[in-house]
């Protein structure tokens, strides 16, 4: 007997194949009418319910590693130039790359366009998507990946002091992304204040260049006193916004600084990315590195240009390894 399941429509005229249906049901995207043949089938197939949840591991573990791979804003406008440039001057409206990928946020759209003889015809459209597919692909590239981290053995305490840890300024960092908070914590913005103020919290002045000072595409928001766990009651949190070319703000970026007493394993000139997940703080990134006494922690709700602007700013090393 045939399963109904290879008879299930997607609502475009094509029927959905088992794999594909059960795909679907992994991502939640199946309608009200493709649910009930698929509980239908799931009563009937044990095979179903281990597929489906095998898909969604998969994702889940490629999301953890992956992570959320950005192209830099440079980049990405540069290529969006000659995506314009390359639609702008084709002899005919059909196929516009740039509006593709915008409008569908991936390079699927391209899809039914490449298969076209006339498409291949127009060097114009060509060119224009194959810059349309490098935005996507250049970014696996730029932006570092956790697979490629050397994972650092904890002790049990150290573990029990990074949870605290990342709980606590992950906490903190969305705090101030609320403007009415950031006036009131971070109010040291002066720059002869700042250095007072570090002197006051951590007992010196942090030798990393640019920790306090803005430029066109990143602002120095403000800095105040901060609680990080082993920091003897007294540390140091700065916000700092990335700017988008339109002026707005694109990312909102912390950094907490506070005496290393040695409550983890860092070496001196290596950047760490801190298992966050491991934390119960999967959507944020935290990284730490340790420089003249001084342990900082960096914090965003994801790594990706914008987070690599201010390591480059503050003269900090990409992550090679992982905590």
């Amino acid at each position: 007997m045939t399963d109904d399941m290879n008879n299930t429509n997607t609502g475009g005229g094509a029927a959905m194949s088992d794999a594909a249906l059960l795909r679907a049901a992994a991502d939640d995207e199946l309608t009200s009418e493709q649910r009930d043949r698929l509980d239908r089938h799931l009563s009937r197939s044990l095979e179903g319910h281990a597929r489906i949840q095998f898909e969604r591991e998969l994702r889940s573990a490629v999301g953890r590693v992956m992570g959320v791979p950005t192209a830099p804003a440079a980049l990405r406008a540069g290529v969006e130039r000659i995506i314009e440039s390359a639609r702008d001057s084709e002899p005919t409206p059909e196929f516009k790359p740039a509006e593709a990928v915008r409008e569908t946020g991936g390079v699927e759209a391209l899809r039914v366009q490449t298969r076209s003889r006339s498409f291949w015809a127009n060097r114009q459209a060509w060119m224009g998507a194959l810059a349309a597919v490098l935005v996507v692909g250049v970014a696996s590239v730029l932006v570092w990946q956790a697979a490629s981290l050397v994972g650092v053995q904890l002790t049990d305490d150290q573990r029990d002091y990074r949870s605290r840890l990342v709980g606590h300024v992950a906490s903190e960092h969305r705090r101030v992304i609320d403007p009415a908070v950031a006036a009131t914590k971070l109010s040291v913005r002066e720059p002869e204040e700042v250095q007072a103020f570090f002197r006051q919290v951590v007992g010196s002045t942090p030798s990393v260049p640019g920790l306090t000072e803005g430029t066109p595409s990143l602002a120095f928001v403000g800095a105040g006193n901060c609680h990080v766990p082993g920091s003897d009651g007294s540390s140091a949190h700065l916000r700092f916004d990335v700017i988008g070319p339109d002026g707005s703000v694109e990312r909102v970026v912390s950094v907490f600084v506070k005496t290393d007493n040695g409550e983890l394993p860092l070496e001196a000139g290596v950047t760490y990315a801190m298992d966050t997940k491991a934390c119960g703080e999967s959507g944020t990134r935290v990284l730490v590195w340790s420089n003249g006494g001084l342990v900082y922690f960096m914090v965003a709700d994801a790594i990706n240009d914008g987070c690599v602007a201010v390591l480059e700013h503050l003269g900090v090393a990409r992550p090679s390894k992982s905590l």
